[in-house]
């Protein structure tokens, strides 16, 4: 009995549509168009490196048959992770290719990436087809444009780091003159280009606004006067190097003043939190106490605005999951970077399933840089909602309807409600 429960709920969470609600996928080009896309994923060659595959036999020099070639004898020592689980099976399931990984089957996988990347409408079919992802969210810097986006298959966010959390500079100054036809003098110059930035990437589908924060030093995102971001300014446009203070004034200002568009907008914010960036370019999950805190200052002052924060952390998991139950404003959602593997996904869906409204969850999404990987992470992720929600039905916490209604809320009706149906202008109820 207990096994058929699982079964049943397998296939339903299999069935459901989903919506990625953060992926860096290219739109212009989503699907994998070589092995380099699909073997040399980020998450795949850190685990190589760190494994004992020198770094330079990835080198950009060779081609992606080569690299894989050089790859094939320290895949074993990877074998056990969840990152590798994804791979395999994608192979197994968009490639065909059966059987024990060895030298030959990873050599065909190259011949049937070339294939693939010339079949037309490939990305739709992975998406729609294979994977039941309805809609996909693409980050997009917020200097560019996404003329020629396929609107039934993506949507964007706009990350604002630059904005919102990075020293700004005479070159990003004079950037956002251009984009916004206008000279910025002081601080109502700035408050208006932010609002006319958010005006003008929802005329154009914007569906959230996205930033990380990594730096170590607290931000202090407290309302702070006029005079102080003036000042900031005035000293940028004289040449001067900004002092630590003047620097955070101006990314204070404009991230308030982005987040007061977005609320009247209503347009939701993305947060990402949990990822320090070390010297060479190495990104680590990092505890930072104090994160949270500061952020409630903006979930109090922008009631209306939906926040849904992101997190790599998952030992600051349950803290998040008790500012989202304080804060009707404030969800949580996936399992980022270092939170993607069976066992941390389960304890932090448990965590949240038991703490949080079933409408405060974000079940899925990718951070994938091709379809392909969207299509391996989902199946990774829908395997570990059946199996939380198939124990919370054994230990009789769940009725298997409940558990059934509240897949679907993971995957599908949650992120609309929270992104999609902000499109039509619907506030906070």
């Amino acid at each position: 009995m207990q096994g058929d429960v699982r079964q049943r709920l397998q296939a339903i969470v299999e069935r459901i549509p989903a919506v990625d609600v953060h992926s860096h996928i290219n739109y212009r080009r989503p699907a994998a168009s070589d092995v380099d896309d699909i073997v040399f994923y980020h998450y795949i060659v850190s685990e190589l490196i760190t494994a004992g595959m020198p770094a330079a036999q990835l080198s950009q020099g060779s081609t992606p048959c080569e690299r894989l070639q050089a790859a094939v004898p320290y895949m074993p020592r990877i074998a056990n992770t969840s990152t590798y689980w994804t791979l395999q099976n994608m192979i197994h399931d968009l490639y065909g290719i059966d059987g024990p990984l060895d030298e030959a089957a990873w050599m065909s996988l190259c011949e049937r990436v070339e294939a693939g990347s010339h079949q037309p409408d490939r990305a739709a079919y992975i998406l729609k087809e294979r994977s039941h992802i309805q809609r996909t969210f693409l980050t997009m810097r917020w200097d560019e444009t996404w003329e020629g986006l396929n609107t039934d298959l993506f949507s964007p966010t706009v990350r604002v780091e630059a904005l919102a959390s990075h020293p700004w500079t005479e070159e990003l100054l004079c950037t956002l003159e251009q984009r916004v036809r206008r000279v910025i003098r002081d601080a109502s110059d700035v408050e208006q280009a932010m609002n006319q930035l958010v005006e003008t990437w929802k005329a154009e589908g914007m569906v959230a606004l996205a930033v990380a924060f990594q730096r170590e030093r607290a931000w202090d995102w407290a309302a702070l006067s006029r005079s102080r971001a003036d000042a900031a300014l005035r000293a940028l446009r004289r040449g001067e190097s900004l002092s630590s203070r003047e620097a955070d004034d101006l990314n204070v200002f404009a991230w308030r003043s982005l987040l007061g568009a977005c609320s009247e907008q209503h347009i939701p914010v993305q947060v990402m939190l949990g990822i320090r960036r070390l010297s060479g370019g190495t990104h680590m999950p990092v505890t930072r106490p104090n994160i949270l805190a500061s952020l409630s200052t903006l979930f109090a002052d922008f009631p209306k605005l939906r926040f849904d924060i992101i997190l790599a952390n998952p030992v600051q998991s349950h803290e998040l999951a008790a500012y989202a139950k304080m804060h009707p404003n404030v969800s949580v959602a996936g399992y980022w970077w270092y939170a993607l593997s069976p066992s941390v996904i389960r304890r932090m869906l448990r965590e949240r399933i038991e703490m949080l409204p079933g409408v405060k969850i974000q079940g899925f999404f990718s951070d994938a840089y091709c379809v392909e990987w969207s299509y391996a992470k989902l199946l990774l992720v829908r395997r570990q909602i059946t199996h939380v929600l198939a124990d919370m039905v054994e230990e009789g916490y769940l009725e298997e309807e409940q558990a059934a209604s509240l897949a679907e809320d993971l995957l599908d009706r949650n992120p609309r409600r929270l992104y999609l149906e902000a499109l039509t202008g619907r506030g906070l109820a």
